[in-house]
C-alpha cells in the first residue's frame, strides 16, 4: 500500500528531515512503493504539485525536489498502484482541484463513490480517474499517524540523537508543527494513532479536532 506524508506549520519549513533523514523517512519508503512520487506545497498561497512515474528511492530529482520546497503546507506521496495503471505519471498523487492539493491512501469502491459525485465535481478528472481522485475528503484503509510538533524547547532531551539533532536544529523557538504520515519516522516522539472513520480537521492556528465520519 502506498505511503503518506503531511504537514502543516505556522511558517515556512523544509521537510528534509522527515522525508530525506530521519530512521523511517519517507524515501526509504518507497523503495517498496515504486509506481511513482509526488509533493504538493503552497508557493505565494498558490498550489504546486511536481510528481514523477519513477522510484523514489532511486530518483536523484526527488532528494532536490525536497531540498528545495519551504513551505506552510506539504503533502508527500510514494505510490503502491491499486487503481489504474502501474507508472503513470498521471495517476500519481497528489492532486489538485482549484486551489485544494489532496492524497489518499488505501483502495475505495470507487463504483459506489462515483454514484455519490454530482456535476461538476464528476467531471475534468486528471487521472483515468482513479478511486482517489473521485473521494479525497475520505481517508479508508490503513490507519494514520499524528504528531503536534511545538515550539522548540531548549531544555527537551530526546531519546535518539536523529531527533535531537532535529529539535537542535529549530533556532526559531516560534516553530510548531503538524504532522500526519503513515508510518512513525521518528522513534521517540509521541506520535498518535487516528483510528478509523475519523477526519481529524486542522485550523490556520494548528488547532486540532477529530470528527466522526458517518457512512
Amino acid at each position: 500500500m502506498c505511503r503518506l506524508f503531511g504537514l502543516v506549520a505556522n511558517r515556512e519549513v523544509d521537510v528534509k528531515f522527515s522525508i530525506l533523514e530521519a530512521s523511517n523517512r519517507v524515501k526509504n519508503q518507497g523503495e517498496y512503493n515504486p509506481h511513482g512520487w509526488g509533493i504538493g506545497w503552497y508557493e505565494n498561497g498558490i498550489a504546486r504539485i511536481f510528481k514523477r512515474d519513477k522510484n523514489a528511492f532511486y530518483s536523484s530529482a526527488f532528494n532536490e525536489k525536497v531540498k528545495e520546497i519551504k513551505s506552510k503546507i506539504v503533502i508527500t506521496h510514494v505510490s503502491y498502484a491499486s487503481s489504474g495503471s502501474s507508472y503513470s505519471n498521471r495517476n500519481i498523487h497528489p492532486f489538485s482541484y482549484e486551489n485544494w492539493i489532496f492524497a489518499h491512501n488505501g483502495t475505495v469502491n470507487q463504483k459506489k463513490i462515483s454514484s455519490f459525485i454530482k456535476e461538476p465535481y464528476n467531471q475534468n478528472f486528471s487521472s483515468e480517474p482513479i478511486d482517489s481522485e473521485n473521494l479525497y475528503a475520505f481517508r479508508y484503509g490503513r490507519n494514520l499517524y499524528f504528531l503536534e510538533r511545538d515550539p522548540f524547547d531548549k531544555s527537551v532531551h530526546a531519546l535518539s540523537k536523529e531527533t535531537q539533532m532535529l529539535l537542535e536544529s529549530k533556532k526559531t523557538a516560534d516553530e510548531k508543527a503538524v504532522i500526519i504520515t503513515t508510518e512513525k519516522i521518528t522513534p521517540d516522539e509521541k506520535w498518535k494513532e487516528l483510528n478509523d472513520n475519523l477526519l481529524l480537521v486542522c485550523n490556520k492556528k494548528l488547532k486540532i479536532c477529530q470528527l466522526e465520519v458517518k457512512l
